[in-house]
């Protein structure tokens, strides 16, 4: 059994990228990725310098979310190998006796499109680029795995974080419960989406 041709953690397959004439279909007819139909931009309010440090000290590994789901995880008895580099993505959390990774993506990075992932103002295309293409790096690395054998959760960042998350008890049940069986291929694990109250 391999991956469904269509994720349903992503918005769209890599294949739905390409218009008829083979062109890259362009964001702005679909509406943005990181947050739905609506293109929000948000004011930067900080210099270029400052905005600079700021993003060149964000982690990619070792992350609040993940931290705090290794330490639930590791009370509940689940012993794991962190970022394996022989696996393709290099999985933030490996079983190798249950043939399981979990991944803890950051919904920006990762294009979510959760009410965390707001596309900023400045540089509108570098931003759109990047995100898709670790978007299709994270479906090549899913894809792979899952055709090796390995079973993959994804955790998403607002699942353990911001308004919509849910109780850390709750997102460590259903981990447990995707470790304990081998019968789930792959899954994933989101906050709760909120309609605005406006």
């Amino acid at each position: 059994s391999g991956v469904p041709p269509q994720l349903p953690f992503w918005r769209r397959d890599i294949a739905a990228r390409h218009d008829s004439r083979g062109h890259r279909d362009g964001l702005e007819r679909r509406g943005d990725r990181c947050s739905g139909s609506v293109t929000v931009a948000m004011v930067d309010v900080l210099t270029p310098a400052q905005r600079q440090l700021n993003m060149s000290r964000i982690r990619g590994k070792d992350t609040k979310p993940e931290m705090a789901l290794r330490r639930g995880l590791h009370a509940l008895g689940f012993r794991f190998r962190l970022h394996r580099k022989d696996l393709p993505g290099r999985p933030d959390l490996v079983f190798p006796s249950r043939r399981a990774v979990i991944f803890v993506h950051g919904c920006f990075w990762h294009g979510h499109g959760c009410p965390m992932c707001k596309m900023p103002a400045t540089r509108p295309e570098f931003w759109r680029a990047k995100i898709d293409g670790n978007h299709e790096r994270d479906l090549k690395a899913v894809r792979a795995l899952t055709a090796a054998g390995w079973r993959v959760l994804m955790v998403w960042e607002c699942a353990l974080r911001g308004p919509g998350r849910l109780q850390e008890a709750e997102v460590l049940s259903r981990c447990s419960g995707f470790l304990r069986t081998d019968r789930t291929l792959w899954g994933e694990i989101a906050g709760e989406l909120r309609a605005s109250t406006a």
